[in-house]
């Protein structure tokens, strides 16, 4: 019994969490709760899945449905452990100190919802997936300044060279997909 009664709290306390989040994410992001490995990884698949999905129903297309829901969590769970990775040895070798990767890792899935929101919309307007990537890149400044004490100046440089190779990186694949409609 006490078990249930422990998991029941627990989950809503994420939920009252995810709820403050959404409400103000740029205050929420400030103070990051310590969630374990696993409630990260079903809050992250759970947003994804739902994301994907919409995002294949708003296309009107079965193969983009597939695609969100089947491989879309796993390839957003890849990047989302890349980045955590990179900026925990950015931390070591630039900022001379050790964090905690898990408190990066729930950094950077709480960072993603303004993109897994905006994503859903990229296939009437692509562009807006890069927004919601610039979204999620001020949430990450604010939560390396506040949550791991980095200079603003740096956590804004470092978060903008990302950005950019994500973007230019985007542009590319705009231009080699609308030469193959061509």
């Amino acid at each position: 019994m006490s078990f249930f009664n422990n998991l029941q709290y627990k989950s809503k306390k994420s939920v009252v969490f995810l709820i403050w989040f959404f409400q103000n994410p740029i205050e929420q992001i400030k103070k990051i709760p310590d969630w374990s490995l696993r409630n990260l990884l079903i809050v992250h698949f759970v947003f994804s899945i739902f994301s994907g999905l919409l995002a294949g129903i708003v296309s009107f297309n079965k193969w983009n449905i597939l695609f969100g829901v089947l491989l879309f969590p796993f390839i957003s769970m890849v990047l989302t452990l890349v980045l955590s990775t990179f900026f925990y040895y950015y931390f070591q070798v630039f900022e001379k100190k050790t964090v905690s990767f898990l408190r990066l890792l729930s950094l950077i899935v709480f960072a993603n919802f303004p993109f897994f929101i905006l994503q859903i919309g990229s296939s009437y307007l692509p562009p807006i997936s890069i927004v919601g990537l610039l979204f999620s890149g001020m949430l990450i400044i604010v939560g390396l300044t506040e949550n791991f004490q980095m200079q603003k100046k740096r956590s804004i440089r470092l978060v903008g060279i990302i950005w950019m190779l994500i973007l230019l990186v985007w542009i590319a694949n705009r231009i080699s997909v609308s030469k193959m409609d061509l």
